[in-house]
């Protein structure tokens, strides 16, 4: 497949960066490969390719923000800066923390939860920052200035992790005021920034809270909708999920308030083991949310197969699910085979509804079974 029959041409070349015209799909996800200023990245997505060339011009933008006088002064400033407790918690944050006084807990409360899991050893994920971060502020500072960039700044990219630690630590210590080095990108670089992507969907709660303040949040949620509390746990501590994937998830399955199911649902991240398996269910969940409420409102959620399949209030059956290109395979041909023969249920239609596109065979083996199908969901294919 070519990447210019699923985005337009002039959004694969931007001013640091060129999509590779050729793109391999692989268990429904389109993996593109982008040759930049800084490197070489790969994205295993649609949605992702957005997220990362936002995030090469964000790495461009903070390279310039960098090499300017008001960084140099602060830089300097920084390197004396007094931080020595500072230091010592994000080197040691298990050591440090056992040292800080009751008294200082209540004033950081804020940050406690975190501390109190590098105390016991709970794993963190891959994505956050060091309790000893959260603790002096560092984190916030950071998840700010990834904001202000319209990047997530939970990202698996080093790339942008390494600046984005760099300017926010320079800012944080040497006390520069970032907004007044922020500068508008133009061109196509600019479109990339302000178009779809991740700075349309995170929220302010990601950006205010810390990871652990956000696992307490969900945890709340998700007990709000009646889901079981070692189910909700098992959730919340899955290190697959990010604490922006995570709350993103909790939002989509709070807007289903009322759905039957929705442990059903939840009970199915127990398998993700990466980040792709997370996007997947986040991204499926966020759909499903969205058929909920725009399209047509469900009333139950069920496993099938391994994916979630929705019953509508008016009798029918619907497949919402994230996928990029998917084909017809022995997979997808017993997944339909069960589909069209629901227990103890005499549905009035069905129909498929995916974020991206489905193979010429695949649409004609769907409409000689009368499945109805929307495709092409996701807002980044928009054109």
């Amino acid at each position: 497949m070519r990447a210019d029959a699923i985005f337009p041409a002039n959004l694969l070349t931007g001013l640091h960066y060129r999509v590779r015209s050729t793109v391999e799909t692989q268990g429904g996800v389109n993996r593109f490969t982008i040759d930049s200023d800084e490197g070489v990245f790969t994205a295993d997505g649609n949605e992702m390719l957005i997220e990362r060339l936002r995030e090469i011009n964000a790495i461009y933008q903070l390279r310039h923000i960098s090499k300017g006088d008001e960084y140099k002064s602060a830089l300097k400033t920084a390197a004396t800066a007094p931080l020595d407790l500072a230091k010592g918690i994000v080197k040691q944050p298990r050591e440090t923390a056992q040292g800080v006084a009751k008294g200082a807990w209540k004033m950081m409360n804020r940050a406690g939860e975190g501390i109190k899991g590098a105390i016991s050893g709970r794993e963190r994920t891959a994505y956050e920052e060091s309790a000893g971060r959260d603790l002096i502020g560092f984190s916030k500072v950071k998840r700010n200035l990834a904001f202000s960039m319209g990047v997530d700044p939970y990202s698996r990219n080093t790339v942008l992790q390494q600046i984005l630690d760099e300017v926010a630590w320079t800012s944080f210590a040497g006390k520069m005021t970032l907004t007044a080095a922020l500068m508008p990108l133009g061109g196509a670089a600019g479109a990339v920034a302000t178009g779809t992507g991740v700075g349309t969907t995170l929220t302010s709660s990601i950006r205010d809270n810390s990871p652990a303040d956000l696992r307490l949040l969900n945890t709340q949620q998700l007990t709000a909708l009646g889901i079981p509390p070692a189910l909700v746990q098992s959730f919340v501590e899955n290190p697959a999920f990010s604490p922006a994937h995570q709350t993103l998830m909790t939002q989509a399955l709070t807007s289903l308030r009322g759905v039957e199911g929705l442990d059903a649902l939840l009970d199915l991240t127990r398998s993700c083991a990466d980040e792709d398996d997370a996007l997947f269910f986040q991204r499926t969940t966020e759909l499903i949310a969205w058929v909920h409420t725009t399209q047509s409102p469900l009333s139950r959620i069920v496993s099938l197969n391994g994916f979630p399949v929705c019953l509508a209030r008016n009798g029918s059956v619907l497949v919402a699910l994230h996928l990029d290109y998917a084909i017809w395979s022995p997979v997808t041909d017993r997944f339909i085979q069960a589909l069209l023969h629901p227990r103890n249920l005499t549905p009035k239609g069905f129909k498929v509804m995916l974020s991206g596109s489905v193979s010429p065979t695949l649409r004609q083996q769907l409409e000689a079974r009368n499945i109805a199908l929307a495709e092409k969901l996701s807002p980044v294919l928009t054109r």
